[in-house]
């Protein structure tokens, strides 16, 4: 039994190595969208900044055995091929060999079927949490906003909106043995299904071996030359914490959300969740990355990306912050990046399906601007050009790019859903 396993189960809490949080992100970023600079390419030549890096020894195992989350067939610097999580074997994945009651990830192939009643989900949210201020409980609103849309779907009709979405979440404690509404909440949906608690240092990976996340490589000197807009410790640290929870939550679904424990799910949300994946495997099948909130937020991922993508953060947490290394990878935009996504496309939903509730930020420590509310459009005055919905192209779509053949629009009829959750989401907010 894994030291996560044994805590899902029995609820002792294993011993936690902690982490020392200090200075935050530095003030001058220079730019005005989510605070920092435009993501342009930052590189070039053959650096350490150039490459995609090589998966640990046990993510390749992990990949051969048919471990889900591999992240494509290619070739990096090393010539280390990874396998695609689709390979004949099929299986689990290689991010964290644990369970819960009804989801099973780094199982041997086959396993999840070969067990009555378990099925893998359709969406793991991966929300890592910190304590707050006078002990503001956000965690437990977040958690309580996705549940309940959980219950609604579980309950509604085939064929309605909140239909045919299994999700199910992924807390991880990123703090340490002092986050009382972590434990409380942990006790209180001690049982729940899909729902799982953990703190770092719980999960191992595919080998049985504890989960361990590196420092990166080191600045090549172009890059040192930008070190008023370098990342400081306590960014790098949560880009290590996003590290960890994504090698946790590898092969335990087949999407990878994005979410913090300060964004609730809008009204709506699950459904949208829902429409997005749905319309993004019709209009563009082998899509990188679905952008539905600001910040690092609302990102979705497909689960063969999830440990090449882990490892992207690892190696270049020095050099920007994971925020902008997102956008980096899923757009492109350094030569590593681009040839891992070849072709692939990614896409913006029209509508911002989180809600902040938190006036300070945790990654930067400054007071939160105005973000969009539930269901308002996400423009360029929130993202970068090349993550944002494309207005002139889609006028009418909530999904672009949208310039594909009609045979794959057929089959979703057009959602008014600021006409449907707007207003809901307005009074929750009152």
């Amino acid at each position: 039994m894994s030291a996560l396993t044994e805590t899902i189960t029995t609820g002792v809490q294993p011993a936690y190595h902690h982490h020392d949080k200090d200075d935050g992100f530095r003030e001058d970023q220079g730019g005005e969208i989510n605070g920092h600079a435009p993501a342009g390419p930052l590189t070039s030549g053959s650096t350490a900044e150039d490459r995609i890096p090589s998966p640990s020894a046990s993510a390749r195992a992990a990949a051969a055995a048919g471990g889900g989350g591999g992240g494509g067939d290619y070739r990096d610097s090393s010539a280390a091929t990874l396998a695609r999580g689709d390979t004949a074997t099929g299986g689990g994945g290689g991010g964290g060999g644990w369970r819960d009651e009804y989801f099973v990830a780094a199982a041997p192939a086959g396993a999840a079927a070969a067990v009555p009643g378990r099925r893998k989900a359709s969406v793991v949210l991966g929300v890592p949490t910190v304590p707050r201020p006078k002990g503001v409980n956000y965690l437990e609103q977040t958690l309580q906003a996705v549940l309940a849309q959980v219950d609604k779907q579980e309950s509604s009709t085939n064929g309605t909106p909140e239909g045919g979405l299994a999700i199910t979440i992924l807390v991880m404690n990123v703090h340490g043995p002092s986050h009382d509404t972590f434990y409380k909440a942990r006790d209180k949906y001690a049982g729940r299904r899909g729902v799982i608690f953990m703190s770092v240092g719980e999960a191992v990976d595919a080998d049985g071996a504890p989960i361990v996340v590196g420092e990166g490589e080191p600045l090549t000197p172009k890059a040192q030359a930008r070190k008023k807009v370098l990342p400081l410790t306590k960014v790098r640290e949560q880009t290590r914490d996003l590290v960890y929870l994504l090698r946790a939550a590898a092969g335990l679904a087949d999407h990878y959300l994005f979410m913090e424990d300060d964004m609730l799910l809008c009204p709506g949300g699950a459904a949208a969740i829902g429409r997005m994946v749905s319309k993004a495997h019709s209009y563009h099948p082998d899509w990188i990355a679905i952008r539905a909130s600001f910040g690092m937020n609302g990102i979705l991922i497909q689960d063969k990306d999830v440990l090449t993508f882990a490892s992207y953060l690892e190696m270049h947490q020095k050099r920007r912050p994971p925020d902008h290394l997102v956008v980096e990878w899923f757009a492109g935009e350094t030569p590593a990046s681009a040839e891992f996504k070849g072709n692939r496309q990614h896409m913006a939903f029209r509508f911002n399906v989180f809600q902040h509730l938190g006036s300070v930020s945790t990654l930067r420590g400054k007071i939160s601007p105005d973000y969009p509310k539930c269901f308002e459009e996400l423009t360029i005055q929130t993202l970068f050009e090349v993550e944002a919905f494309d207005f002139k192209g889609c006028p009418d779509e909530d999904m672009s790019p949208c310039d594909v053949p009609a045979s794959a629009k057929s089959g979703f009829p057009k959602i008014m859903w600021r006409d449907l959750y707007a207003e809901e989401g307005r009074r929750r907010r009152s």
